[in-house]
């Protein structure tokens, strides 16, 4: 898997930070252009973007937003959450949530990891 312009795409309304490949500096995303594996701003300094793990997606959270009918769904680690309702991926995408696996990719930092 590589990382992709249609993965961070989806997030750029959102405020998506990035960091560059040591966590040492974040910066939020605006528009991004790609060089080989990774993205560069405009100012062109490699990055990855900062997600969150879908494991710190809470039961809590999931009614609060009137989820409930699809906890099952988005708590099954085996599901994509790409398959859900629209409305619920527009959602995990303005919390930064990795919907694309970008994480486990290594093509995204862990926001608990920071």
């Amino acid at each position: 898997m590589k990382l992709e312009l249609k993965c961070l795409a989806a997030y750029l309304p959102y405020g998506l930070k990035g960091a560059e490949y040591n966590g040492a500096y974040l910066y939020e995303l605006q528009s991004v252009s790609f060089e080989g594996a990774g993205f560069r701003l405009p100012e062109r300094i490699d990055c990855k973007p900062i997600l969150r793990p879908l494991s710190d997606l809470t039961k809590e959270e999931l009614i609060e937003q009137g989820f409930w009918h699809h906890i099952d769904f988005l708590t099954h680690e085996k599901q994509n959450p790409i398959e859900a309702p629209y409305f619920m991926v527009e959602y995990l995408l303005s919390k930064h949530f990795d919907v694309f696996g970008l994480i486990e990719a290594g093509l995204a930092i862990d926001i608990n990891t920071l």
